[in-house]
């Protein structure tokens, strides 16, 4: 076997890897962004992928800019069932927290008067490209709104 036959064989062998290739689209690709209702001027805050598993949670926190407020946030992947072991993620949990304080598990720190605003939504991961939430901020002269998108 030749060198171009050895190269195309272990290409081949590459791509047809169920692992490397489920492991491409079991990643989430997640960005925030803050929006200035009167300007249209959209500023991203930053970025962060998420790992599709079951029960994972993936949390970032970024400075609101020229404030002490921080915005949290996070992505968590549930399964149909708690009790069958090893299935696969069917849901993913998007929270959304504008705060004065930073948070490393958004659901249990959350206190009511740290909290500006919020928000939160149960996507199906069926067939999913794209999934969005956002919230508006009031405390600027402008209304501002926060957003996390995930794409796949």
């Amino acid at each position: 076997m030749g060198r171009k036959e050895k190269t195309l064989l272990a290409s081949l062998l590459l791509l047809s890897s169920p692992s490397l290739c489920s492991a491409q689209t079991d990643i989430h690709r997640c960005k925030v962004s803050i929006t200035d209702f009167n300007i249209d001027d959209k500023i991203e805050l930053g970025s962060f992928t998420a790992k599709v598993e079951p029960e994972k949670l993936s949390i970032r926190t970024f400075q609101f800019p020229k404030t002490r407020l921080f915005v949290t946030a996070s992505v968590l992947y549930m399964q149909a069932s708690p009790y069958i072991k090893g299935s696969p993620p069917v849901e993913m949990i998007l929270t959304l927290v504008l705060s004065r304080k930073a948070y490393t598990g958004v659901e249990y720190e959350m206190k009511n008067k740290d909290v500006i605003t919020n928000a939160r939504a149960k996507i199906s991961l069926k067939s999913l490209e794209n999934a969005e939430i956002e919230t508006i901020y009031l405390g600027k002269p402008e209304p501002v709104i926060i957003e996390l998108e995930c794409t796949k």
